[in-house]
């Protein structure tokens, strides 16, 4: 469950077609979009959305997101996000989040880390020298410390995406939802057949910009060959190289009736 409402905010959402996948459930993605939709909101209602620096402008840049999932919200169906700021780790904010359905049952939590970076500058700044004081709800809905995420064996399957003018956001670079978008993409259609993600960890580390080339690496966790259970993502940039983002993901099987071809 939340923290009492005086420290949080929640938004409902209605599932729409277009954000329904094949078979009816909630697609990752948009999920994510809704889980920025209400942080953002919440941030404005603190008076912390746009803050400003000595030196101009500051914007909040997502870092880390560790996403999980008891069940998923499927077509028609309202999903309740909540949201809090939890404190710091480092120069990360730390903001969790609550899933839930029309009737206060779990779909699944999130905690997130942001940090504050000086427009300017390009870099980080102490939040807490630039902001006023918010509330803060202890609670977490995930415990992680958000250590580093293990690579990707470049030796396991790649795909190239091509960033589009849509992948941007207003900041102009890619947006951290298509990031995940790409690496799960990159999990071969055999598993998306009897499998579903349902934990997603993400670290972003640089940003991707109109017509860069993204080269997504993923590989299976040594052991996880056969299920497909697990797999290690980068994301790299094709001219020079860069790092652009990590994730791990997790998957589990589908009920039997969302098998393709499955009659009994």
């Amino acid at each position: 469950m939340p923290p009492p409402p005086s420290k949080t905010v929640s938004r409902d959402y209605r599932v729409r077609p277009f954000e329904a996948g094949v078979r009816g459930n909630l697609k990752f993605v948009a999920l994510l979009n809704y889980l920025q939709d209400a942080a953002v909101a919440h941030a404005g209602e603190l008076g912390v959305d746009h803050p400003a620096g000595p030196a101009g402008p500051l914007a909040w840049v997502l870092v880390r997101y560790h996403v999980a999932l008891d069940r998923y919200p499927y077509f028609g169906d309202t999903v309740r996000v909540t949201t809090w700021a939890q404190g710091w780790r480092g120069l990360l904010a730390v903001r969790e989040f609550a899933i839930e359905d029309a009737g206060g049952g779990s779909f699944g939590a999130a905690t997130s880390g942001w940090a504050l970076v000086d427009t300017v500058k390009r870099r980080p700044v102490r939040p807490w020298e630039h902001l006023p004081t918010v509330p803060l709800a202890a609670k977490r809905m995930i415990e992680d410390d958000f250590a580093e995420l293990p690579a990707s064996d470049e030796a396991g399957r790649k795909r190239v995406f091509e960033v589009r003018m849509h992948d941007l956001d207003v900041n102009g670079h890619v947006n951290n939802a298509i990031y995940v978008e790409w690496a799960l993409e990159s999990v071969p259609a055999a598993t998306w057949d009897t499998q579903r993600p349902f934990r997603v960890e993400a670290h972003f580390r640089k940003m991707g910009f109109r017509a860069d080339r993204i080269c997504c690496y993923a590989a299976p966790v040594a052991g996880e060959e056969q299920s497909g259970r697990e797999w290690r993502h980068r994301l790299v940039r094709e001219a020079d190289g860069v790092e652009l983002a990590r994730l791990r993901t997790c998957w589990r099987a589908l009920d039997r009736a969302e098998i393709p071809g499955f009659a009994g």
